[in-house]
């Protein structure tokens, strides 16, 4: 099995852990690339669905801000809604995930696959 480098997953945290994960990775100045990373979160392939509605706990109140979708560009996997806080709070990327999005100009390859990882005890569809 292929273990692929995850990155964003907050909503495997308490809304606590999820509010202190974020904070210390906010930023009030945007990344000089910012719109490009955000177009590469979102036009990562679609991996798998999870089946939980997302909300973003640093809006008061909260807010919803998507259906679970996993996406990935074949190495790196990541939740939807990691385009949201990057856009919205410009939290920092690890820059080993920012240096393959400029290696590939910003773009998802092309011919990118990914097969989830499937935990230990689940069933495969």
């Amino acid at each position: 099995m292929t273990t692929h480098k995850r990155v964003g997953f907050f909503f495997e945290q308490s809304v606590e852990d999820q509010q202190r994960s974020l904070n210390s990775l906010r930023s009030d100045v945007a990344h000089p690339k910012e719109d490009q990373i955000v177009e590469y979160l979102v036009s990562g392939i679609n991996v798998c669905v999870y089946m939980m509605h997302e909300h973003d706990y640093l809006a008061d109140p909260p807010v919803f801000i998507g259906e679970g979708l996993v996406k990935s560009d074949g190495e790196w996997v990541w939740p939807a809604s990691l385009a949201h806080y990057v856009r919205e709070y410009h939290i920092s990327l690890p820059q080993e995930f920012i240096e393959k999005m400029e290696r590939t100009d910003w773009r998802v390859p092309p011919n990118a696959e990914c097969a989830p990882d499937i935990p230990e005890g689940h069933v495969e569809m």
